[in-house]
């Protein structure tokens, strides 16, 4: 009976249909060798089955990720070279790597932006509305936003009240008169930030190529091909880009933490340990290669600003 009980279970288990439902390819096994779909894809068609896996798209996780991640953060170089030595799929691509975290920190510093010029804003506004308020306030008992509105009502008992009303007036018709200059140069600052948000994450689309021929022609070999110097330039800035969002991280919960100054060589240590893994250059050649790697991309990079600050100052009509 126990005998006939599991060929019964494994009777039932068995596909009923033996073609796959998305490409219509012969299955050999749960999943289609053609697109990767596995067999029982369709089969069933409920609300609980499209919810499981909008969550689980949505906030999952993989060992892949986990995996990578930790690679990238604690073993430098590593990424690169399991990725010449053609084992890609056991991790997430570097393309793909890079542009998500990118995304995520790009994302981030324009929250930040945003929320540092509303705080900014609101600083202004307040010192203005001071500033206006004050002699108008020391006049009549009122508050400073009511000041504005009813400076022409206020009673005048002595002549001194006469004299801060009148200055209270006069500061509000050079606030009138500046109001259009301001919110010509707000209109102007808010489309140059505009800009910057928008077209700084194509500065990496060039840089990062540029990162990698640099590299490829200080560390050179010959069974490499550029290709692999464009994934150890990806791999080396989403470390970088990684660093900056976990210090920004930081930064948000404990604002008054005062960071170490030797953070700022830590990139200069993980392309020199990239370097020594990946490609195992001779020792001098890794202290000298690495020194003009740093030299040459630290002009591009100050070029290609420049040039975009320029453009942007130029679009916005400062020049």
């Amino acid at each position: 009976m126990k005998k006939l009980f599991k060929i019964q279970r494994r009777q039932r288990r068995l596909p009923v249909q033996a073609v796959c439902r998305n490409c219509g390819a012969s299955l050999d096994g749960p999943y289609c060798s053609q697109c990767g779909q596995h067999l029982m894809s369709g089969a069933r068609r409920t609300v609980g089955d499209l919810t499981y896996n909008m969550t689980e798209n949505m906030f999952a996780v993989d060992t892949k990720t986990l995996v990578t991640l930790r690679y990238l953060l604690f073993a430098p170089g590593k990424l690169t070279k399991e990725y010449m030595q053609g084992r890609i799929v056991s991790y997430v691509h570097p393309s793909k790597l890079f542009w998500f975290i990118s995304l995520i920190l790009f994302t981030i510093l324009t929250f930040k932006i945003d929320v540092e010029m509303e705080k900014d804003e609101a600083r202004k506004n307040k010192e203005q509305l001071e500033e206006v308020a004050a002699p108008a306030k020391s006049v009549g008992d009122i508050s400073k936003t009511a000041a504005m509105e009813a400076i022409d009502n206020i009673t005048v008992t002595s002549e001194t009240d006469s004299i801060k009303l009148a200055k209270a007036k006069k500061l509000m018709k050079m606030k009138e008169a500046d109001d259009d200059e301001e919110k010509e140069i707000k209109k102007q600052t808010d489309q140059f930030i505009s800009s910057i948000k928008t077209y700084t994450p194509y500065i990496s689309f060039f840089l990062i190529p540029l990162f990698a021929m640099f590299v490829k022609l200080l560390f050179n070999r010959k069974e490499n091909f550029y290709v692999d110097y464009l994934a150890f330039s990806m791999h080396f800035h989403a470390f970088v880009f990684l660093l900056i969002i976990i210090l920004l991280g930081v930064n948000y919960f404990f604002p008054e933490l005062d960071f170490p100054e030797w953070l700022v060589f830590v990139p200069a240590l993980y392309f020199l340990w990239s370097v020594w893994v990946a490609f195992r250059p001779k020792p001098w050649r890794l202290v000298w290669g690495t020194t003009l790697v740093v030299l040459l991309y630290g002009i591009a990079l100050i070029t290609f600003t420049t040039l975009f600050v320029l453009n942007l100052v130029y679009m916005v009509g400062w020049l």
